[in-house]
């Protein structure tokens, strides 16, 4: 009995060390959760998930996700999800998105919108981590970055620290063509029907903080991590960031559907041969504060008439200097005219008229009428006197 109390003890104690030694876990709805466990972490506004069945399910926080589950975002809404303990995708506004998860691989499926990705230290070789677009695939190995669903196939990558690897394929042709991307840099897929060879181009560009979107900055910001990683490997400073996208903010408080308004003024001068080319500076209005426009214009008149002194092109730009031109669906140009009059000309009778000296006269002898007196019309003629 002692023997068999001492093995019942022991079997115990053996259960307890093993129990302990497990993974931290905790009860979810009568299931075991651990870190590895897909899960939401944050979301606002209107979010809809869609399980593989099609039946639809009430999103909220800490919500844990299937593979195979959709997660879709309306207008003015985002969410965060958290694939295990060091992978994390946020999902933007107007954005829809597929988790895939067998055993140590694991994709996301970006069919519209955007999302941002971030994986905290590097995976182990037997795991994979992809983001899948229609045109392209992302091998995600330690990195944060922006993926972005274009129009025309299009689809943009930009990464914001660390590298990845792309596979771009034409959904079409199904030619594939392979690029590596560095933080810094912003790769965009282009797709050609037309042809079998270079039927898709990967072109990568290196991306200046000017052309950074707003979204992206405003997630890189949210974190301190974050910042100091992308700082490091982009060489984008925070204060430098903090000052582009305070210059977003302004943008997108303007009002881009205001009236502006071109005025080329009209000028004109007399006849002289040489061509009248307009040199005053036009008059804009309607342009918010800190703005301005560059005015270009042509035209010319050298002939006596007139002609339009026309606009040939004109760039808008903003307290920064950046191009905003396109942000301005309505602007009206309003041409002036180039007028040239004829110079004036004075006839011998509206000139005042003098007597000539006595040696420089000429006269023909023909008297004030011209007919033989010897005078010139312009002599004072004395009467003879009588003898």
């Amino acid at each position: 009995m002692k023997k068999k109390a001492f093995y019942s003890c022991f079997l115990i104690l053996t259960f307890l060390c093993i129990i302990m030694a497990l993974p931290s876990t905790r009860s979810w709805a009568g299931e075991e959760y651990t870190a590895s466990v897909m899960r939401i972490l944050f979301q606002e506004g209107t979010v809809r998930l869609e399980e593989e069945s099609g039946e639809s399910r009430q999103v909220t926080e800490d919500l844990r996700l299937q593979s195979g589950n959709v997660l879709e975002t309306e207008e003015e809404s985002m969410v965060s999800v958290g694939l295990d303990e060091i992978k994390i995708v946020t999902l933007k506004e107007e954005s829809e998105a597929k988790v895939k998860k067998a055993a140590k691989d694991l994709s996301i499926y970006l069919s519209k919108g955007n999302l941002f990705f971030q994986v905290l230290s590097p995976l182990p070789q037997d795991e994979s981590f992809d983001i899948e677009t229609s045109t392209m695939m992302v091998g995600i190995r330690g990195t944060s970055g922006y993926v972005m669903i274009g129009e025309e196939g299009r689809d943009r990558l930009i990464v914001t620290d660390g590298r990845v690897h792309v596979t771009g394929t034409h959904p079409v042709t199904g030619e594939v063509k392979e690029a590596e991307v560095h933080a810094g840099q912003r790769l965009t897929v282009y797709l050609y029907d037309d042809r079998e060879v270079d039927s898709i181009v990967l072109y990568l560009e290196d991306l200046t903080l000017e052309e950074a979107p707003s979204a992206m900055l405003h997630w890189i910001l949210s974190d301190e991590d974050r910042i100091g990683k992308v700082s490091a490997d982009t060489g984008w400073t925070e204060d430098e960031m903090r000052q582009r996208m305070d210059q977003q903010r302004k943008q997108a408080a303007t009002d881009y559907s205001r009236q502006v308004t071109i005025f080329v003024p009209s000028e004109g001068k007399m006849f002289d041969g040489t061509p009248l080319t307009g040199k005053l500076a036009p008059l804009i209005t309607g342009l918010p504060d800190g703005y301005m426009a560059e005015v270009k214009t042509e035209g010319s008149q050298t002939e006596t008439g007139r002609s339009a002194n026309r606009v040939s092109s004109y760039i808008i730009r903003d307290e920064s200097g950046e191009d905003v031109t396109e942000r301005f669906p309505h602007v009206e140009v309003i041409e002036g005219t180039l007028s040239v009059m004829p110079a004036m000309r004075m006839e011998r009778s509206d000139r005042p008229s003098f007597r000539e000296p006595a040696e420089e006269r000429q006269g023909d002898g023909t008297g004030s009428d011209g007919e033989g007196t010897g005078h010139s019309p312009f002599d004072i003629v004395r009467p003879t006197p009588a003898p």
